[in-house]
């Protein structure tokens, strides 16, 4: 079994890039490898950029680029976005989840798109901020996330990754 965690990119359109993945993946990926020694689990920060060094926050980045930005978000053909379907390709996942906080909602939302077209049969799941008090709402308007977690993920992921007639 094969989960690959994602943090989607945002900052990434605007010039910036992150310095570390956001803990709240690395602490779930840990619990279920604590607990799921047997699965493979990857986290991918698809907004840390390789090369590029981290920069303190710069909010005229984000006023500055912001129509750029609504351009280059829904372009499935930037390099940003064939960057996280090659990662996806590579690792093979039979589980997504991405964590949505409400500035990456958006993005989150494109990440499980991509998932999907590569292969249907991917399970996303979704979690975070955003989606944790609206979770009928991202499931009726996002046809591409199967799942979403509510509230703190490590034991629903985990009960959900050991349950054995789970849907697929």
């Amino acid at each position: 079994m094969k989960l690959l965690l994602i943090n989607p990119p945002w900052k990434r359109f605007f010039g910036e890039t992150t310095f570390t993945p956001p803990p709240v993946l690395s602490y779930l990926g840990a619990y279920v490898k604590e607990e799921m020694p047997e699965v493979e689990i990857e986290i991918y920060d698809a907004d840390l950029e390789e090369g590029k060094k981290h920069r303190g926050y710069n909010p005229l980045a984000y006023l500055n680029k912001h129509d750029d930005y609504l351009d280059r978000i829904k372009d499935l053909e930037d390099p940003i976005w064939q960057e996280v379907r090659q990662v996806i390709e590579q690792f093979k996942p039979g589980f997504v989840g991405i964590s949505v906080m409400t500035a990456t909602y958006t993005a989150g939302m494109m990440v499980a798109k991509i998932v999907k077209s590569l292969d249907k049969n991917i399970t996303v799941i979704a979690g975070g901020r955003h989606v944790t008090p609206i979770p009928e709402h991202i499931l009726e308007t996002n046809d591409s996330v199967d799942f979403v977690v509510v509230g703190e993920g490590e034991l629903t992921l985990k009960d959900f990754l050991n349950t054995p007639n789970r849907p697929q």
